[in-house]
């Protein structure tokens, strides 16, 4: 039985939204998501290529071969006597000439044996004609061998032996593929360990996903003999007891391996709106590794992302129930009618079995207003109530990229349940940043300006999943907290205090409250006065804002399984003031993309004389080429509207996905060739399209939203204001003065695998360091970049960093000896 919860709304959204026909806002072509370390390459993996069979002829031992030959005897005086040179030494068997034809047997016993035989008409006057060359080779069948199985857990990596190369003449190519159709897993990753000349031995990665992989390893000798050689890998999920429950509250990427057997979705806090607990999975037509799914072949929608849950323990149960929640679209790309969203579970029989479908919308719904999470209800039929029943979610889709986007929350499978609700009061979004309108910007320039740069525009907002009315703790606060990195408190309110958010002391059942920061709050002014008062230095200023949501003993569920939604309690966001000028928060939802000659702008205002070194940008991974166009940045003068180009440079464009050197969210930094110098005032930076078939396309935040005025347009006809249905911050930041860094291009070290091992990874707080090889520790320089960028920690020679003052969350660790650098993505828990 399936209940479907609330009725449907509208939907609708920026596939292409077009303004003033200048500018597209696009969905992106993929992520840049922080996958694991270095896992190795294939060393010398030669694949073995076609053999070209008209070159010789091939005999399997024991076959024989009767061939006319007619050689040339053009011009020859009769009669004509024939000779075959290596008949009486060919080596894979008997051949005999027979005037013109030739006899070949091949022995029995051979493995593979080649002969070259030459065949010549002569005259009888002793003149011959052109040599005619065969070539048999005499080849075994080639095998297959199954090598022994290997045992792995979901995720371990495992060294495998190789089969040894036992051809006489010995191997000339080497391949290693997957070989095992029906298994369902789809991340594992191999690859040979050591050159051809060393062994065959590979490395293995286990999937999440439980079952029998398999891996095989060709062997090719020059002839195309190909032995085939079967390494089966057991890869053990064991089932989990009821009840399953997954927020997906974490600060992570992927799924919870403990849960989940696949990891195609993204877990994120920025593409829904209004989701039931902060964090969702986001079903879209990008692939585990952040790239777009390939084309299917026709414009029929095709299955792009799963979500399959480990193996339950369902055999005993007298009746259980899925529920989940589901929005459409939010603020990323609507599916339409023709994509869906399904649910599907895995039968005794083994294959699975829709039991839900959800079609996509409207193409004419406004995109204006956010469609809600529509809770469905699913009871399992009797048939599914066995140990290793697996349910899953996918999307169909038939395009590619971050498009057709579905967003789940609140998975929830119990036993005899036939409710949507769950005892949990829940956060729904991050805190923003304490500043405003900006993100971040300098020390100095937030000192300098007559205007109030700490922002009152937080707001908390809490959804109430159970079936009654939860209350606040009366014993323990539910505050705002704002933090330094050593813990000392900046401000503190109580998040139901008027003057604070003025939160209610009860929420009704499914229904969710927001509130925004009072803009007299004390705790504000106490922000402003600490950031005053602060002496000028070259370190960054950072401060964790964290709302923690206290709800009344015993309003939550204390049960196994449910634990995990007690992270939707407490939530943090790091504030960073270094040197550069935001308005984003390091996450792009779209792109937006000109036309051929179009600058769009955005507004900055320089409160102290400063210079400006470069501009960081975001550019997202596209579907296409960029090919060789260059990225124009461009700086122009003004106040209430842009006004004079004073600064412009070409840059080559780079897409950082792999080149992680400035941030986990993939921006470029551009320096300019030259220090350009900053008055006191506003100053406009952006960027040109020149001339091209593929526009580029930036970042763009659609979670911030600048005031009016701050961004502009020109095509030509004078400046105009960017504005739109659509809303958004562009993901373009000034670097002033204080930078320290380079042009993202133009790397001065070699990029090595690993100069370091650091562990453990997740950490709770302290992260060790240990060097590889024969490096030392005093010869490593260590920075900690934040998510967003800016430079958290710069060390030399240390062997652990502390973790323990930032909130949980990506990092990126970058670390070089001089000559080389390694880049190392740390999940702080």
């Amino acid at each position: 039985m399936i209940t479907r919860l609330l009725a449907t709304t509208a939907l609708f959204i920026l596939a292409l939204t077009s303004l003033a026909a200048q500018f597209t806002i696009q969905p992106l072509g993929g992520y840049d998501t922080p996958g694991s370390d270095a896992q190795g390459t294939p060393v010398e993996k030669v694949d073995c290529q076609p053999i070209d069979e008209t070159a010789f002829t091939l005999l399997r031992p024991g076959a024989s071969l009767e061939r006319l030959i007619q050689p040339d005897t053009f011009n020859l005086e009769g009669p004509i006597t024939y000779a075959c040179q290596g008949c009486n030494v060919a080596a894979g068997g008997q051949a005999l000439l027979r005037r013109d034809t030739l006899i070949y047997t091949a022995n029995a016993d051979v493995e593979e044996v080649a002969d070259t035989l030459i065949v010549q008409g002569c005259g009888s006057d002793g003149e011959c004609g052109e040599e005619t060359v065969i070539v048999i080779v005499v080849q075994r069948e080639g095998r297959t061998v199954n090598l022994p199985t290997q045992t792995a857990q979901p995720g371990q990596k495992i060294n495998v032996s190789g089969p040894a190369d036992d051809f006489a003449r010995k191997a000339f190519c080497r391949s290693i593929e997957n070989c095992a159709p029906d298994y369902l897993g789809r991340d594992q990753r191999f690859f040979f360990i050591n050159s051809q000349a060393e062994s065959n031995d590979f490395a293995y990665t286990a999937a999440r996903y439980g079952g029998t992989d398999a891996v095989c390893i060709q062997l090719c000798t020059a002839f195309g003999l190909c032995d085939t050689y079967r390494t089966e890998i057991n890869i053990n999920r064991p089932s989990l007891g009821l009840p399953f429950v997954d927020d997906f509250s974490e600060d992570n990427f992927r799924p919870d391996a403990s849960l989940w057997q696949d990891r195609d979705v993204l877990i994120n806090r920025t593409f829904a709106q209004q989701p039931p607990s902060v964090g969702v999975a986001t079903f879209d037509a990008v692939a585990s590794d952040g790239a777009a799914y390939a084309i299917s072949g026709s414009n029929r929608p095709a299955v792009r992302d799963y979500l399959t849950s480990a193996p339950l323990k369902m055999n005993g149960q007298d009746g259980a129930a899925l529920s989940f929640f589901l929005q459409p679209r939010g603020l990323g790309n609507r599916p339409e009618r023709q994509d869906s969203f399904v649910v599907q579970f895995l039968h005794p029989e083994g294959d699975f079995r829709t039991v839900l479908g959800v079609g996509g919308r409207s193409t004419t719904e406004p995109s204006t207003v956010p469609l809600p999470f529509e809770p469905y209800l699913i009871m399992l039929d009797a048939d599914y109530l066995y140990d290793g029943f697996t349910f899953r979610f996918a999307n169909k889709s038939s395009e590619r990229g971050a498009v057709d986007m579905w967003h789940l929350d609140y998975v929830k499978l119990a036993r005899e349940d036939n409710d949507i609700t769950t005892d949990d009061l829940a956060l729904t979004q991050v805190p923003g940043s304490v500043l405003g309108p900006l993100t971040s910007l300098p020390l100095r320039h937030f000192q300098a300006a007559d205007d109030n740069l700490v922002a009152p525009g937080i707001e908390v907002g809490v959804f109430n999943v159970s079936d009654g009315a939860i209350e606040l703790s009366s014993g323990k606060e539910s505050e705002i907290t704002v933090l330094t990195p050593d813990f000392n408190v900046v401000a503190l309110g109580n998040l139901q205090n008027a003057d604070v958010t003025n939160l209610p002391n009860s929420f009704p059942s499914l229904t969710t409250v927001d509130r925004p920061l009072n803009e007299n709050w004390t705790g504000l002014s106490a922000v402003e006065n600490y950031l005053n008062g602060l002496p000028l230095t070259e370190e960054p200023v950072i401060l964790d804002t964290r709302f923690t949501l206290s709800p009344a003993g015993g309003a939550e569920s204390s049960s196994p399984g449910f634990l995990k939604t007690r992270e939707n309690n407490e939530l943090s966001t790091l504030t960073i003031l270094d040197e550069y000028m935001a308005y984003d928060d390091g996450s792009a939802e779209a792109t937006i993309e000109l036309t051929e000659g179009t600058v769009t702008l955005q507004r900055y205002v320089a409160y102290v004389e400063d210079e400006l070194r470069g501009i960081q940008v975001r550019i997202p991974r596209g579907l296409a080429s960029f090919g060789n166009q260059q990225l124009r940045l461009v700086v122009y003068s003004g106040d209430a509207e842009p006004d004079e180009l004073i600064y412009s440079e070409d840059f080559d464009i780079v897409v950082p996905e792999d080149i992680l050197r400035d941030s986990l969210e993939g921006f470029t930094t551009y320096i300019f060739d030259t220090p350009f110098p900053l008055t006191e005032g506003v100053f406009f930076v952006g960027w040109e399209q020149q001339r091209s078939t593929v526009p580029v396309g930036i970042g763009y935040d659609r979670n911030t939203a600048p005031a009016a005025g701050t961004q502009w347009f020109n095509f030509g006809s004078g400046w105009r204001q960017l504005a739109g249905s659509v809303s958004g911050a562009l993901m373009l930041r000034p670097l002033l003065g204080g930078f320290e860094g380079f042009t993202t291009s133009t790397p001065d070290t070699e990029l090595a695998t690993s100069l370091i091992e650091v562990f453990p990874n997740p950490t709770d707080g302290e992260l060790r360091i240990r060097p590889t090889g024969d490096l030392q520790l005093n010869n490593l320089q260590l920075q900690l970049f934040s998510a967003t960028g800016a430079l958290l920690q710069s060390a030399t020679g240390v062997d652990r960093l502390d973790l323990r003052s930032y909130p949980a969350g990506l990092y990126l660790l970058e670390v070089t000896d001089g000559a080389r650098r390694s880049q190392h993505k740390i999940i702080r828990q």
